[in-house]
């Protein structure tokens, strides 16, 4: 049989720092993405007189006329997409940017009043287009149009 010797056994050293925090994880912080920001804009006259606004959705692709949205009738009437960036121009002068900037057609327009939606094209570009427009293709001229500002 073994006996215990009568030698003490040391004391284990005090820690003489302070306990250290864990090290960072290696994960990457993942900032959360900011949703595109809805554009607005309030049409103003060319040929015609206006009422309304709309609201474009970079996120979904849609733009949405208001529900008070309202323009004279007329021929062969399209909604728009326009480089042209000066709404406030004669009709005749801005109608002339229009056609000679970026154009991108979306639909003909549903209706001459009321709340109404048009999708945009997958990967459309808003950087290129400046207006929204409500076009006469018959006489190529900006029945209304509204600025497109972030």
């Amino acid at each position: 049989m073994e006996h215990a010797t009568d030698t003490p056994i040391p004391p284990t050293s005090a820690p003489t720092a302070e306990p250290t925090a864990l090290p960072p994880t290696s994960e990457p912080t993942i900032a959360p993405t900011e949703a595109p920001k809805l554009i607005s804009g309030v049409f103003v006259p060319q040929e015609v007189l206006p009422k309304g606004s709309f609201t474009l959705d970079p996120a979904s692709g849609v733009l949405r006329f208001s529900e008070d949205f309202l323009v004279s009738t007329g021929p062969d009437l399209y909604v728009i997409l326009s480089g042209a960036s000066e709404v406030n121009l004669e009709y005749h002068a801005f109608s002339q940017q229009v056609l000679a900037s970026p154009k991108l057609d979306l639909a003909q327009l549903k209706a001459i009043s009321g709340a109404q939606e048009y999708a945009l094209p997958a990967g459309t570009d808003l950087s290129q287009y400046h207006s929204v427009v409500v076009w006469c293709q018959t006489y190529s001229v900006a029945f209304i149009a509204a600025p497109l500002q972030p």
